[in-house]
């Protein structure tokens, strides 16, 4: 299952266990329909940008 930049679902290349990864503030793509009241930078200092970059690759580990 995708939802492009909310989602990813990927199945593992060999035997494994459910585990769920979830990095809250983590996203650096915003819907063209997201209006928040914050100003961009202040919206920007609350996010933990690129730590979803640390789990790149983990589906495939199983």
């Amino acid at each position: 299952m995708i939802i492009p930049g909310v989602l990813a679902r990927h199945e593992p290349a060999g035997p494994g266990i459910p585990l769920l990864f979830d990095l809250p503030h983590s996203g650096r793509a915003y819907p063209a329909d997201f209006n928040p009241a914050p100003p961009e930078l202040i919206l920007r200092r609350a996010e933990d940008a690129y730590v979803d970059d640390l789990l790149v690759g983990v589906e495939a580990r199983g």
